[in-house]
């Protein structure tokens, strides 16, 4: 089981680092969001392996290498947002854990439930995007209006 975490966060480390960050942070940090959703979304199977495989007392699944490796990407990107003063004041960890625990959940939802499951109405289109738009906006040092797609 670990040989297989260990291929399957490497799969998912090379698919974040495709979208390595440069130039605006914050673009970065949508690009690593969209990245992380595009695998989990492709490999539903394997994302529910590493992810949402449940920790007993006597069981823990940890591969430690790859996904610490692919966290500090989104740690990274985090970082230079803060350095360059467009997040507000706070911890750099606690932010990329926010984004990360929002990309899960939306993904996590979209894997599990059928679209007629979704409270409602199927999920938009465009969920994932809000979701990264939504977790974002809340770290922003100067957050400007939502976009008419993002009101609606």
């Amino acid at each position: 089981m670990l040989t297989l975490c260990q291929a399957d966060f490497g799969s998912l480390l090379a698919t974040l680092r495709e979208v390595a960050p440069g130039g605006d942070p914050l673009d970065g940090i949508r690009a690593l969001g969209l990245s992380y959703a595009r695998f989990a979304l492709n490999y539903p199977n394997h994302y529910r392996f590493m992810f949402m495989t449940p920790a007993t007392p006597d069981h823990v699944l940890t591969c430690e290498d790859a996904g610490w490796q692919a966290f500090a990407l989104v740690r990274g990107a985090v970082a230079a947002a803060a350095e360059r003063g467009l997040l507000r004041p706070g911890l750099i960890d606690t932010f990329a854990q926010v984004l990360w625990s929002s990309m899960h959940g939306v993904v996590a939802l979209l894997i599990t439930h059928r679209p007629d499951q979704f409270p409602m109405l199927p999920p938009a289109a465009d969920l994932v995007e809000q979701v990264i738009e939504t977790s974002l906006r809340g770290l922003l040092a100067n957050p400007k209006p939502l976009t008419a797609e993002l009101q609606s």
